[in-house]
């Protein structure tokens, strides 16, 4: 029906009946004039009410919706044959499509959020306008400031760190791929940030966006020093060797005639050169198990039985060297589970060190100790001391206090850092307390079987 039959009828029908009344002289005519003009009023009310119902819902749908606002609750409207319900069936299916497409777009966000979260690099969208589009927690602990970063937010207002005010300004005006790094500080350490800048845009307009990465390097660039460092000491710790294994040898072979003592002597020194040698390799070997086993052999065994046994293989050079060795066993002693040839290797480093680096007439005592959550052994020595600026890098690859006479005593280098590795891979640690002059003292621990790490 359409709209003009829908008001037309009710108010003709209405005005004949008016006219039957007052023909039939039932009522005043200025009486019938006004019921059929009330009648038309009616007609055209009921329809204006309706298209009105109508408008607002429209209107409803029409108001934008700001960004992160729930579903719209609009009522569904009545339905009929009428071009009022049809008008309205018309609005409810388009009430229908708008709440499915705010329901995807509420999915949408919530899985672009889950996904930002666990993000360990930092994320930042910037627009045009250099104002933040999009970003994630991480991005604000890599940049320092206090998470959340929200929508809108001026990029001058969230850092000012120069590298990455760089980066975005100059990937939004060439649109290249740009590569950085910053130092951001956290309390008293510094973090190395990468920056990746890379230009795209929106569906919308073709907008422009300046996305940013962010991942911390500290630990890659620190790793990436270590191995240039550990391949810098290796060569040399190789090179005086084998340079000075070349020069004994061509003396040798181009003097004949030489005479048998001193050839005796030259050869000599050759064999201690490559005893060092094998004993450098020896011990990269056993760091480069320790460090790269990611499973080790398991197996019950008493620490107090294994660190004597270690101490009576010592016993003889302890002797050559004039040190006395001595073991104390104490109560408390329980039982741990490793490898016991790693912790062999640890505890067979601890005595080697302090047996070369006391001097004749000088003592060692080894105790060991321990508890309900863990066991424990001290070396003690009565050598020349460490300073304690020193303290924490004895334990590093190749690092040496007296390099010239570790090199005559023989040592690698790699002793102690053995013994770090063999302590963290079962759980423990290793701790040096020593004074110039006084000696030093070293103790392993060790978790007890069934206490956790």
């Amino acid at each position: 029906m359409s709209l003009v039959s829908s008001v037309l009828i009710p108010s003709v029908v209405g005005a004949v009946l008016c006219a039957w009344l007052v023909t039939a002289g039932l009522v005043h005519p200025a009486l019938g004039v006004g019921l059929s003009t009330a009648v038309v009023l009616v007609a055209v009310f009921r329809r204006a009410r309706g298209f009105s119902v109508v408008r607002r819902h429209l209107e409803g749908l029409a108001v934008d919706q700001p960004p992160g606002a729930p579903p719209r609750t609009v009522e569904d409207l009545p339905e009929g044959p009428g071009p009022v319900g049809k008008l309205g069936a018309a609005a409810n299916a388009l009430t229908g499509r708008i709440r499915q497409r705010e329901r995807r777009r509420s999915d949408e966000l919530a899985r672009l959020q889950s996904v930002l979260t666990a993000m360990d690099p930092g994320l930042l969208a910037v627009d045009a306008e250099r104002r933040l589009v999009l970003a994630n927690d991480a991005a604000a602990r890599l940049l320092g400031v206090e998470p959340p970063l929200r929508e809108g937010r001026a990029l001058s207002e969230i850092t000012r760190l120069p590298p990455v005010i760089r980066s975005v300004e100059e990937c939004l005006l060439t649109g290249q791929r740009v590569e950085d790094e910053c130092g951001v500080t956290d309390g008293d350490a510094e973090r190395l940030v990468q920056i990746t800048a890379v230009r795209g845009a929106t569906r919308a307009a073709g907008r422009k966006l300046c996305v940013l990465v962010l991942e911390d390097i500290t630990e890659l660039r620190h790793l990436e020093q270590v191995r240039r460092d550990f391949v810098a000491n290796v060569s040399h710790e190789l090179k005086t060797p084998l340079t000075s294994m070349q020069a004994y040898l061509e003396t040798v072979l181009d003097d004949p005639a030489m005479p048998v003592d001193q050839r005796a002597r030259f050869l000599g020194k050759v064999r201690r050169n490559t005893e060092r040698i094998t004993a450098i390799v020896a011990d990269l070997l056993d760091l480069a198990r320790v460090e790269a086993s990611t499973t080790m052999r398991s197996e019950t065994m008493e620490l107090g039985a294994l660190v004597e046994a270690c101490v009576e293989t010592c016993r003889e050079d302890a002797v050559v060297n004039g040190v006395s060795l001595e073991l104390r066993r104490g109560e408390g002693e329980r039982p741990l589970r490793g490898d016991r040839q790693e912790v062999v290797a640890a505890v067979g480093n601890l005595l080697d060190n302090a047996i070369k680096y006391t001097p004749a007439g000088g003592h060692v005592v080894v105790s060991v100790g321990g508890d309900e959550r863990e066991s424990w052994l001290d070396v003690r020595d009565s050598g020349p001391g460490i300073a304690p600026h020193e303290h924490e890098r004895i334990f590093e690859r190749f690092y040496r206090v007296d390099k010239d006479r570790s090199r005559e005593l023989g040592g690698t280098g790699l002793g102690l850092s053995i013994v770090r590795n063999v302590a963290r891979q079962h759980g423990g640690r290793v701790a040096v307390t020593s004074r110039l002059g006084e000696g030093s003292t070293f103790r392993l621990v060790f978790p007890r079987e069934g206490a956790a790490a």
